[in-house]
């Protein structure tokens, strides 16, 4: 008789399961793919896959931006405190070098060190970012087109300026 899984020869009856709704008579290896068939169908020998909860969509996801003086509030927080830059870096897991080239604002840090730089001084360096709308203006027998959008994108970056 051969495995209704793999395909290989075995000599008796086999081993009967229960895989994925069906019953499959296959060879001794096989049979821990699935359910075997003793009255009701039994816990699987490997475990079942959990399900997933579906990523959250980018829109949901709260983004954070570095405020714009950063460099000045570090270093006036950890003066407040007392340290030096080799202190503050022992304490913070962070280096001496890149501490210095981050208060002079040569350098940004990143979002994990700058929530651990707020923790530790007690600042606020990260402010959550405001998303803008695009409202559009268009014609009504086009539609929106992407020339539109392109038009409102630059007014707002010139809005900015």
């Amino acid at each position: 008789m051969d495995c209704e899984i793999c395909g290989r020869s075995f000599s008796g009856k086999g081993v009967k399961i229960f895989l994925e709704g069906a019953e499959l008579t296959v060879c001794l290896n096989c049979s821990k793919l699935g359910y075997k068939k003793e009255g009701k169908p039994q816990e699987p020998v490997y475990p079942v896959a959990k399900t997933i909860k579906p990523p959250r969509k980018r829109s949901e996801i709260p983004t954070y931006d570095l405020i714009d003086d950063y460099a000045q509030k570090i270093k006036q927080a950890r003066e407040k405190m007392g340290l030096d830059r080799k202190q503050l870096g022992l304490k913070i897991a962070e280096k001496e070098t890149f501490l210095a080239r981050i208060e002079s604002g040569a350098a940004k840090p990143d979002e994990a060190l700058a929530r651990r730089l707020e923790k530790f001084l007690e600042i606020k360096l990260l402010e959550r970012e405001e998303k803008e709308e695009i409202k559009l203006q268009h014609r009504a027998d086009l539609g929106i087109t992407i020339g539109d959008i392109i038009d409102e994108i630059k007014t707002k970056k010139k809005d900015k300026k």
